[in-house]
């Protein structure tokens, strides 16, 4: 191998190779190189070296070094040919030197580091000189960033105007701020935060957020916020102020202040509100009046609603009973709810939730529902006869995991779960029968008598993290 081979080795020619890189080539291309490096990385030539890829470039004061260089290149050539080529060649350009001095050389990765469009780190995280090289990734739009300790990295701050999508998991209020308060994220449309829970950290406040925060929150029309530790308790208020073109909003936390979830009633853009928390209220609660709102998933309580004209689907997940009674006045809450949307809900999905005559009520009050969906759900069996009777525009019925109450006498009919399993599958053939327009589903559901169902067991709760916990009474 000639040792002129590397020496007339242009900014321009190189750029045009890897422009012809297939994405294997690419990263073949890019993996490694480690030979080269140690070897431009010796002691004798690091003082005089001069790592441009044209020689006009060096004084006549270093010639001899350059040519003995020279030769260090062509023996590393020569040396990777037990391997690709382009795999040596690509990890040489990534040498911290070259990417100093070469400025006009731009490795176009988009293909090699995304997929749809997509960067995700960790993945990257080993390969520490490929972040801190200068790369161009014309076509980057996504970036998920899903280990704490890496959320501030060169890739993501140079890239940052064209990003659209980001996901951060963060392990305390710094990393946070950095990681999203140091470029300006000019078209940024969607954000998905996660608070670390394996540590613990002062929650964030208002104080704490720039104003590159506020300009981020303003563009932004997806916002999602998974705090299992509260972080977030004292800033929601701040970024629902200013997060005002939000068209989805996901907040799965702990806990929000009643003046927090007031400041929801601003989001008028609102498509789509999703929120697992637990809201402080009193009489100064404001009831929200989103003119927009086609989807809504209210966990553990009923946020109190005023005006929603254009909801079409209500998701009521982890509604507590207790004795009969909802709690807290939630009965009242639940009646207001279906009475804003009874004749125009379409879609109604109920998790993890026990239903009373008062509910069953209700649900039959929706006129122009066409689908149903049940996970989890225990209710008496005639109630499902009720709810089908009721609803004539009903296309879609889904029970999963259900256990439907029946009475003693029916119970002491079934001798084994067999049998069990066999006359609740006639239950539903029937219903397939006299329901022919709706589609009916049944996955895992099973009858249980009265007395033994969670009615009579105590208060079923849920964490954040969905696990059941049974309070029970007496």
């Amino acid at each position: 191998m000639s040792d002129s081979y590397v020496s007339y080795l242009s900014t321009e020619l190189l750029c045009q190779v890897f422009e012809h890189l297939n994405c294997q080539q690419q990263l073949t291309a890019m993996e490694t190189c480690v030979r080269w490096a140690q070897i431009l990385s010796s002691d004798r030539y690091l003082k005089h070296r001069r790592l441009c890829l044209s020689p006009h470039n060096l004084s006549p004061s270093v010639v001899q070094d350059l040519d003995e260089m020279k030769r260090f290149r062509a023996y590393g050539i020569e040396y990777s040919l037990d391997v690709p080529f382009l795999w040596n060649l690509r990890d040489f350009l990534f040498c911290e030197e070259v990417a100093l001095n070469v400025e006009e050389l731009r490795l176009r990765m988009s293909e090699t580091l995304t997929s749809n469009d997509k960067l995700h780190l960790p993945a990257l995280k080993e390969k520490w000189s490929v972040m801190r090289s200068r790369v161009t990734l014309p076509k980057l739009r996504t970036v998920v960033m899903d280990d704490p300790n890496w959320v501030i990295n060169p890739i993501m701050l140079q890239h940052s105007e064209q990003i659209r999508d980001l996901t951060v998991r963060y392990i305390d209020k710094e990393s946070f701020v950095m990681a999203t308060g140091l470029r300006p994220f000019e078209n940024l449309q969607s954000l998905t935060v996660v608070a670390d829970h394996s540590r613990s950290f002062p929650r964030l406040t208002a104080s704490d957020l720039t104003r590159s925060h506020a300009l981020l929150f303003q563009r932004l029309k997806y916002l999602k916020i998974t705090d299992g530790v509260d972080a977030f308790y004292f800033a929601y208020k701040s970024i629902f102020r200013e997060a005002t073109n939000l068209e989805t909003l996901i907040i799965h936390g702990v806990d929000m202040s009643e003046n927090a979830f007031n400041q929801i009633d601003g989001l008028k853009k609102l498509k789509e509100l999703y929120l697992y928390c637990r809201i402080y209220q009193s009489r100064l609660v404001r009831h929200l009046a989103l003119p927009n709102l086609q989807k809504l998933t209210t966990c553990q309580q009923m946020a109190p609603l005023s005006s929603t004209p254009n909801l079409k689907v209500l998701h009521i997940k982890d509604h507590k009973r207790l004795g009969g009674r909802f709690m807290f006045g939630e009965e009242e809450k639940l009646a207001g709810y279906f009475k804003q949307f009874n004749q125009r809900l379409e879609k109604l999905k109920l998790e993890r939730i026990d239903l009373d005559s008062t509910f069953v009520k209700l649900i039959c009050s929706l006129s122009r529902l066409q689908s149903l969906e049940m996970l989890g759900v225990e209710m008496e069996q005639t109630a499902i006869e009720r709810v089908f009777n009721s609803l004539a525009e009903l296309q879609m019925a889904h029970f999963e995991r259900c256990n439907l109450v029946v009475s003693f006498s029916y119970a002491k009919e079934v001798e084994s779960k067999d049998e069990d399993s066999k006359n609740l599958i006639g239950y539903f053939e029937q219903l397939r029968r006299d329901f022919a327009n709706c589609y009916i589903v049944d996955v895992n559901c099973r009858v249980i008598p009265a007395g033994r169902g969670r009615f009579n067991m105590g208060t079923v709760w849920t964490d954040l993290w969905g696990f059941s916990v049974v309070d029970r009474i007496g």
